[in-house]
């Protein structure tokens, strides 16, 4: 590991004070992904949903636009996730709603694309001028007509677009991961890529010579994240550097953890602490619990070292 023999002591954005809302709107999908770490991917983990049929449950993104308009959270961004987000009847509502909150910088919405093009063409309106698009392209699902689909998205003008690519481990589909990421550099679509790592009773087998080909693919995120040596030194890494190097423990660390899920039911919780939002939308200062930290989000986070670690 390259920088095994550094003592970091810093890490994330000095002061970074933006919250960040993972909004799980359904806990149903209609794709069912071997991977899958909210446990959609077989019959035995998959959730038993009453969402449709439980008014609570539908109705419950009312209470929750409300909280969001507090003045003293502050900004905020908001990932609009499932199970699937366009299964929820009132997407385009709580995405317009969000739009005209001034605290909310950032809207993204991420979806398997799986809907027809008509649907998400109806984004293509300044009132959705806030939306970030993510599609999320699993390759038991990927054919020519989900990328002629991204195509036609990446046309419109009124939202931006940034495809999330999962880089499978099955070999049976490299070749396709690599046709596809070399035909979007082509059509000039801005992507991201995503390892999968181990969760829900899946482990992942990457090859690794298949690995050091797709570090190239990863190497193209102009996405840093700053960490700090005791001597000073700065280093601004990417997301694959950092899993490569295993820099995600923090465990001891002192840091602002800023990221809340919002729940079906429309409860608030903060991800690290499980401590749900306080009516101030303050956040406060911890000692991190875990020794994880798989979420490019939460290296922004102000993170300084502990005196006794």
């Amino acid at each position: 590991m390259k920088y095994q023999n550094l003592n970091l002591i810093k890490a994330g954005i000095k002061n970074y004070n933006i919250k960040t809302f993972s909004w799980h709107l359904v806990d149903v999908c209609n794709q069912a992904c071997t991977y899958c770490n909210e446990g959609f991917g077989s019959d035995e983990t998959r959730p038993k949903s009453t969402f449709f049929k439980d008014k609570k449950q539908t109705q419950s993104y009312e209470m929750v636009l409300r909280r969001l308009k507090i003045k003293s959270l502050g900004k905020f961004e908001v990932d609009l996730l499932g199970g699937e987000p366009t299964l929820h009847a009132n997407l385009f509502e709580i995405i317009e709603s969000l739009n005209l909150i001034d605290n909310c910088i950032e809207i993204s919405l991420i979806t398997n694309l799986k809907k027809g093009f008509s649907y998400y063409e109806k984004f293509n309106n300044k009132k959705y001028n806030k939306l970030l698009m993510c599609p999320s392209i699993h390759m038991d699902y990927y054919n020519d007509e989900l990328l002629d689909k991204l195509i036609r998205i990446n046309k419109l003008g009124h939202f931006k677009l940034l495809p999330i690519i999962m880089i499978h481990d099955n070999k049976k589909y490299y070749s396709k991961i690599k046709k596809l990421l070399d035909t979007l550099i082509n059509e000039n679509i801005e992507f991201t890529v995503s390892f999968l790592f181990d969760a829900g009773g899946y482990t992942v087998n990457y090859d690794n010579e298949f690995l050091e080909e797709m570090n190239v693919y990863a190497d193209k995120d102009d996405n840093r994240y700053i960490f700090e040596s005791d001597s000073g030194k700065k280093l601004a890494l990417n997301k694959h550097s950092i899993y490569n190097n295993k820099l995600t423990n923090f465990n001891g660390w002192k840091c602002t953890p800023l990221r809340y899920k919002i729940n079906h039911f429309g409860g608030i919780f903060n991800v690290c602490s499980n401590k749900p939002l306080p009516m101030t939308g303050q956040s406060e200062c911890i000692e991190c619990p875990h020794t994880s930290c798989l979420c490019d989000i939460q290296w922004k986070f102000d993170k300084e070292k502990h005196e006794k670690y």
